[in-house]
């Protein structure tokens, strides 16, 4: 489908085709590919668990509040990523046909190495 401006969302099932559309003319290919899928998944997200609109509202402060707690010394995105093991995943694809494993093992904030056992 080509955007063209006139097609507006008359239900839910119509969202994702129209926002598709909507990035359609975008010039890089690869941005389009991955902004693609980040649309699809996320819409099949919010469709599988059936967001209500005060979970997304809670959601949409969350990341505001993760932002807010960023700054340049301090960045809380990368603890999140982290912690929903997107680091992790994007470190073993890369890095899984290497011999020695996967390129950068994510111990967490708090790993000390040699420290003793409680």
């Amino acid at each position: 489908m080509e955007y063209d401006f006139t097609h507006i969302v008359t239900d839910p099932d119509s969202v994702t085709d129209i926002v598709l559309a909507a990035m359609s003319n975008t010039a890089d290919a690869r941005l389009k590919e991955i902004m693609s899928a980040l649309i699809r998944h996320s819409h099949a997200f919010l469709r599988e668990v059936n967001l209500t609109d005060d979970e997304f509202e809670q959601g949409l402060d969350f990341i505001r509040r993760v932002g807010g707690a960023c700054s340049d010394s301090h960045n809380e995105v990368v603890l999140l990523s982290d912690v929903l093991g997107l680091s992790t995943l994007v470190k073993s694809i890369n890095n899984s046909n290497t011999p020695e494993g996967t390129g950068g093992a994510l111990l967490g904030p708090f790993y000390r190495a040699n420290s003793p056992k409680y």
